[in-house]
């Protein structure tokens, strides 16, 4: 599929993609053309809400990274497009029909435990939904273990809280979502559970695609699905080369994901060969092992607020420890 850009007579600037009309006549007419768009965000997500009268809806309000709760509505078609997505991204990387995988990330809107549920039961896979509950992390790993999970999908520091429990689990392929995990960690989950690492490039509103295998740090996208450009530090967007990502899906009727900002830094390729490289974040942060994502800023506030000898002892990792500089931050 070419993402070529069409010029209509009278126009003075290229109209978008091919497609725009697509996106366009999502939003109720507010905007004419793809350049009239303006970026969104998780602040404004609602300015693109559709307001057509979609049945069989699923709601859920998700807080997110930034602590307001936000209306995010999945319409039928919407849902089956996202689990079809998800499970075109686990084939890639290795899960078949037959394994039985546990599915550790939190249930909820975005990339969650049920709609990536939902994809490997369509993939054949018998699925173990064993959720995020920090508490129960331990009971979920021994269940795990004893129902011989073959797959486990979660996020990196979901992962290195597994590697902490007194569990003989050994799953053939862990399949890492979420934020960037690195070298450090990817070593030491190898050699603590003897499986394959392979991962997912997802924002919290969105999954890219699947790693490529042949580029380290580089990751496949489907244009079919998605639409990927960068915003530039001159303030440009183009559809190739280094700067912020924006994405827009190419389905979303309930709840629209247009020209949508999710604060990584990337170097974007497009078709015939799309692929995306995740260069870092504009911000810092980390995500827990709760699924909260935490900032450096309130990190050292918190860490500002204990006692001297706490805080001392608290920054002093030993060799069995990831130092801070080196722990997975979000995407």
């Amino acid at each position: 599929m070419q993402l070529t850009y069409e010029t209509r007579p009278g126009d003075r600037a290229p109209r978008g993609p091919v497609w725009a009309d697509e996106i366009l006549g999502l939003v109720d007419g507010q905007w004419h053309a793809w350049a009239d768009l303006p970026l969104s965000g998780p602040e404004n997500l609602q300015n693109f809400a559709t307001r057509r009268n979609l049945k069989k809806t699923l709601t859920y309000f998700s807080t997110g990274s930034t602590g307001q709760p936000k209306r995010v509505d999945y319409s039928e078609s919407d849902w089956a497009e996202a689990v079809a997505h998800r499970a075109e991204c686990l084939t890639a990387l290795g899960v078949r029909s037959g394994n039985v995988a546990a599915v550790v990330i939190p249930y909820g809107p975005w990339f969650s435990g049920d709609n990536v549920s939902d994809a490997l039961l369509s993939l054949g896979v018998r699925v173990l939904p064993a959720g995020m509950y920090g508490p129960h992390l331990s009971a979920a790993a021994h269940l795990m273990d004893r129902v011989g999970a073959q797959v486990v999908v979660t996020t990196p520091s979901l992962a290195m809280a597994l590697a902490a429990e007194d569990t003989k689990l050994r799953p053939r392929l862990i399949v890492l979502l979420g934020e960037r995990c690195p070298p450090a960690l990817v070593s030491h989950l190898k050699q603590r559970f003897g499986a394959e690492l392979k991962s997912i490039y997802a924002a919290s509103e969105a999954i890219v695609g699947p790693q490529e295998f042949t580029e380290p740090g580089t990751y496949r996208w489907d244009p079919r699905r998605l639409h990927l450009e960068v915003l530039r530090g001159d303030g440009i967007v183009v559809e190739e080369g280094a700067g912020e990502l924006l994405i827009t899906r190419r389905y979303g009727y309930a709840t629209p994901l247009i020209r949508y900002r999710i604060g990584d830094q990337v170097e974007l390729s497009p078709p015939p060969r799309p692929r995306v490289r995740l260069l870092g974040r504009i911000g810092h942060a980390f995500s827990l092992a709760t699924g909260v994502k935490v900032s450096r800023q309130l990190l050292a506030g918190f860490l500002d607020t204990l006692p001297a000898v706490v805080d001392r002892k608290s920054t002093r990792l030993n060799s069995s420890h990831i130092p801070l500089s080196r722990m997975p931050s979000s995407a």
